[in-house]
């Protein structure tokens, strides 16, 4: 059978997590930097970006991502499930075509005490996006090499699917 790896195990518990401003990723005890090139416009991007529902079309592992606030923009909230571990985050950042950034509230299954992600569009000579994705954790109960696991991967997940959305954007316009 093809078994669906999965990071966290499947019990639930619903943890709630600590709030904290953009600027955590910068003094986090975990930090995790990733910086990738599109040849789509930031103005393209940032579409791709605030369509919460659009992301299981070019995340993978997202199986669902739901706006459940009814403001849009900074203070927004939405519900995404990331290789089954269901987060609620807080958008904390919102400069058009410029910073999305948003705070984990709280997580089904017990991960971080604290955790942030901030990605930062800016525009190159060919009218392309460098995105510079930085997030920040305080994990919970994690011992320090399980902790490496875990960049590693977040590394690789933001890596590969930011360069995903160049092919979204060109599968999106064609007929």
């Amino acid at each position: 059978p093809n078994h669906k790896q999965r990071l966290f195990c499947s019990s639930t518990m619903p943890t709630k997590v600590e709030k904290s401003t953009i600027y955590f990723p910068d003094r986090a005890p975990v930090q995790v930097s990733v910086k990738v090139e599109l040849k789509a416009s930031p103005e393209q991007v940032w579409k791709v970006l605030i369509d919460n529902p659009g992301w299981v079309k070019w995340y993978k592992g997202v199986s669902s991502c739901q706006t459940t606030s009814e403001k849009e923009g900074f203070g927004s909230t939405r519900r995404i499930v990331v290789d089954g571990l269901q987060v609620d985050e807080e958008i904390i950042g919102f400069q058009e075509n410029k910073l999305w950034a948003l705070s984990v509230y709280q997580t089904d299954k017990p991960v971080a005490s604290c955790w942030v992600e901030r990605l930062v569009l800016e525009k190159t000579e060919e009218n392309g996006t460098i995105i510079n994705y930085d997030a920040g954790l305080e994990l919970l109960f994690i011992p320090s090499l399980i902790q490496c696991y875990i960049v590693s991967g977040i590394k690789k997940s933001w890596t590969r699917n930011l360069a995903a959305i160049d092919d979204y954007i060109l599968d999106s316009k064609s007929p």
